[in-house]
């Protein structure tokens, strides 16, 4: 998939910036209240960041035989992992709710 030169590296440095200020923020919230449930926080960011990089290796991929092939591979697998996150976000959060009952 071509893009603009600039864009990958602005992608980069956007989801690094935006995870960083997420992971203080759940370490700082969440590890106060919820030590048993703040390794599913930690899941959830791996999750992420696994997602992010499928799709960010789609991006400036010259056009060969298979591309279209690759391209659909990365884009379900970050789809898995988007999906997976979500589910440990949630059972995150339900976790943190029990503790603090």
């Amino acid at each position: 998939m071509f893009v603009e030169a600039e864009l990958p590296m602005l992608m980069l440095l956007g989801f690094i910036a935006v995870m960083v200020v997420y992971a203080a923020l759940i370490f700082k919230f969440v590890g106060k209240v919820a030590k048993d449930g703040a390794w599913l926080f930690v899941v959830q960011i791996v999750l992420l960041a696994i997602a992010f990089s499928q799709l960010y290796m789609m991006l400036g991929r010259e056009h060969t035989a298979m591309i279209s092939e690759k391209n659909s591979l990365n884009l379900a697998i970050a789809g898995l992992c988007w999906a997976l996150s979500m589910v440990a976000l949630a059972l995150g959060i339900k976790k943190v709710s029990e503790e603090q009952e």
